[in-house]
């Protein structure tokens, strides 16, 4: 897997203006940790951007990875901020490490709360922490996609009504759909700019890739899995 690219200034600015954006928790983490005489004690621009990169990674694993650390109250505040957080970096697209998106994510993906209103935010979150990683795959590792056969718009599905496991879909490259995955053998498939729709049920994915999509995954064991293996790789390979 190739190394993420880096932004150097470009990445400062633009994440302060994310923490600038979500205000809140944030502010008080710069406010209580970042020494006001930073500029002072810095002898030039170079040390001066090194010193600001290193505190947005600390900030950075703060608020990802500590997310579902601390009392239902605080981890519903934490879900929320680092959701809010992902928004705004995927939205002006901030690259942020993949093994802090994979490690946190997953973190998220295993939380459990018997508090139904934190067990919501807490998937929405994880699925937040899914297509801040899809944004990542189009970014990092976009696949040429130049051998599969071009698919817009189309949506495939069971043939069968109730649906019998499994329709075929090889070899394509799936661009601007809705598209449910329950009861399809993928293989070699490129979704691009699509909305991935997942219940539950049966299917396999082999050698397929997502880039830049949304996703509605349900919250069952088979959705964690799911969840949990997109945040992994760039390639998904599964089956249930």
């Amino acid at each position: 897997m190739p190394p993420p690219k880096t932004q150097g200034l470009v990445t400062y600015k633009a994440l302060a203006a994310i923490l600038v954006g979500i205000g809140g928790i944030v502010g008080w983490y710069v406010e209580s940790h970042v020494p006001k005489e930073i500029d002072s004690a810095l002898s030039s621009t170079k040390e001066k951007i090194s010193k600001i990169e290193g505190i947005v990674e600390t900030l950075q694993s703060a608020i990802l990875r500590k997310a579902t650390v601390g009392s239902p109250e605080d981890v519903k505040t934490k879900l929320v901020l680092a959701g809010n957080y992902l928004n705004e970096a995927k939205s002006k697209e901030i690259i942020i490490d993949p093994n802090l998106i994979r490690d946190a994510g997953q973190q998220v993906v295993a939380y459990e709360s018997n508090d139904p209103a934190v067990s919501a935010i807490s998937w929405n979150t994880a699925i937040q922490f899914v297509e801040y990683r899809s944004f990542l795959n189009e970014k990092l590792y976009k696949h040429p996609g130049t051998t599969l056969k071009a698919n817009n718009h189309q949506m495939f599905g069971p043939a069968e009504q109730p649906p019998v496991c499994c329709f075929n879909v090889q070899g394509m490259a799936i661009e601007n759909t809705r598209q449910p995955l329950d009861w399809g053998r993928w293989n070699t498939v490129l979704f691009v700019n699509s909305t991935i729709i997942y219940e539950g049920n049966p299917m396999t994915l082999k050698d397929v890739y997502f880039e830049n999509c949304t996703f509605q995954i349900r919250n069952t064991d088979n959705g964690k899995k799911l969840s949990s293996a997109l945040l992994i790789s760039e390639r998904a390979d599964i089956q249930f």
